[in-house]
């Protein structure tokens, strides 16, 4: 992750740099958001042999998300979209199962203000919580390079 991330900012800082002497501050974002949302939903069927037996009971859950970039220079962007899930039991009204998405990247080319080409770092995460478990909860984390066909 911190090899990622280093590269990340290397070469991010690389790509600003070469347009950032003659530009006016106005071309430059600290810290913006582009999304942020709540979602509610019922479950209509989970079958997940991860969460057996609790998938059953999984009636209502939720997510929260944040996307934002980190650093933006025209159509530029070093971005951080995040994602929170949780399902409730429809037993105990107790959240019994969450977890954490994420992808931080850097969009490294771009035509007519899209982004074209970007490289990421995704992370995902599932837990489930009030039981024991003898296995770990399941990871993804993957690094990639991302062609946007269109826009």
């Amino acid at each position: 992750m911190r090899f990622y991330l280093a590269f990340l900012l290397m070469v991010s800082s690389e790509a600003f740099a070469r347009e950032a002497v003659s530009a006016p501050p106005s071309d430059w974002k600290v810290a913006s958001p582009r999304k942020i949302y709540v979602d509610v939903y019922k479950n209509d069927r989970v079958s997940d042999p991860y969460l057996y037996p609790i998938d059953a009971d999984l009636a209502f859950g939720g997510n929260f998300a944040i996307n934002f970039d980190i650093v933006k220079y025209k159509s530029y962007n070093l971005f951080w979209d995040n994602l929170l899930h949780f399902d409730q039991s429809s037993e105990t009204g107790r959240v019994v199962h969450g977890g954490w998405q994420f992808e931080l990247g850097l969009t490294l080319y771009t035509e007519r203000n899209n982004p074209k080409i970007q490289v990421f770092h995704q992370h995902h995460s599932r837990h489930i919580f009030e039981a024991t478990r003898d296995t770990l909860f399941p990871v993804y984390d993957r690094a990639g390079l991302r062609f946007n066909i269109y826009p």
